[in-house]
């Protein structure tokens, strides 16, 4: 039996891992995007960390420090079909007591989830007082991993069409340019899936959440990612990645110099090295948000139309676990992170 036709919005890093595992399953699988998206794409902006543990541990429940954990271990197999490689060097910083008993808690609970987290020596030249090895997170660049990604998708057999999306209808996208004939639609355009809110209300839970990052002419001081709060540091092509701002309910993709000096004082304190070292580039995006940060899964309240968006600053680590999770949610799976839970 001939499977149905998908078609997705969105050529992200979810749009793309979700086409891929349907591609996978045996669908028909067409991806609509706006020719000029990829400038407007929040995951070429992003750091690349794939750290559940650093965003979830001991900070959210059992069951989404689990969803975060799975789709970790999913990049695994993920990052063979793509051919790339994944930087297993992550670091969580605590400079204050209270700060590093919080790294204690995590190491403790790292074992509930299959690791054994560990403090190590601190890397020449951090100013801080404690280090915790985060061996379940890791590091990838999305400059390399999203064209191997778009790669994969068309070497799967899906076809890419370029069009704005202004509205869905009954089996049917309606485009600037065309419209659509459709079995079935994913909707996984980030932040800007909410401009469909109209057909889909309950993408008005929709928000963004804008972030701004810096490349610092400088090295590292280790490879792979370093946290402190918001702020990261990490190590690309022998330069330091500096991260990242977060201003919700904003949705300028333009950068600022205000931004730019804030990351760059944060890292200075944290590395003091980059003192003086200049700022080569700077890029910024809009995180797809929601009030309790997750995403917005499965079915939507239109026959047909299934959602893949909210990932906010995550979009990297749970892509490849949404798409399994929506191809999945086609065949009546069990769902939880349905918008009807708001």
């Amino acid at each position: 039996m001939t499977k149905p036709e998908i078609h997705i919005i969105g050529a992200g890093p979810v749009g793309l891992s979700c086409g891929i595992f349907a591609l996978n399953a045996g669908y028909k699988v067409k991806i609509v995007t706006e020719s000029s998206e990829v400038a407007h794409i929040a995951g070429l902006a992003a750091g690349g960390m794939l750290a559940p543990a650093y965003e979830c541990l001991c900070q959210s429940s059992h069951e989404f420090s689990n969803f975060a954990f799975s789709a970790r271990k999913l990049w695994d197999e993920f990052a063979k079909n793509l051919n790339i490689a994944i930087s297993p060097n992550a670091l969580s910083l605590g400079e204050t007591p209270q700060e590093v008993e919080f790294l204690e808690r995590q190491k403790i609970a790292s074992r509930e989830f299959g690791y054994n987290f560990d403090f190590i020596k601190i890397p020449d030249g951090l100013k801080t007082n404690a280090a915790l090895k985060l061996d379940s997170d890791g590091l990838l660049n999305p400059m390399v991993v999203y064209p191997q990604m778009l790669e994969l998708f068309k070497n799967l057999g899906g076809i890419i069409l370029y069009d704005e999306v202004v509205a869905l209808d009954n089996g049917k996208i309606i485009g600037k340019s065309n419209e659509y004939d459709t079995d079935l639609i994913i909707v996984a355009a980030g932040y800007q899936s909410h401009q469909l809110k109209e057909c889909l209300p309950e993408l008005g839970h929709l928000f963004p959440t804008r972030g701004q990052v810096i490349e610092i002419n400088h090295p590292a001081p280790a490879d792979g990612s370093i946290r402190y709060h918001s702020t990261y540091i990490m190590s690309r092509a022998g330069k330091t990645i500096v991260g990242a701002t977060s201003q919700s309910h904003n949705d300028d993709w333009s950068t600022n110099q205000e931004d730019m000096d804030t990351l760059y004082n944060n890292a200075c304190k944290l590395y003091p090295e980059l003192i003086g070292k200049e700022i080569i580039n700077t890029r910024a995006g809009l995180r797809p948000n929601t009030d309790d940060e997750m995403p917005i899964l499965g079915q939507s309240s239109l026959e047909g139309v299934y959602l893949a968006t909210g990932a906010y600053r995550n979009g990297w680590l749970f892509a490849p676990m949404i798409g399994k999770y929506v191809i999945a949610s086609i065949k009546n799976d069990p769902l939880t992170y349905s918008y009807k839970r708001f």
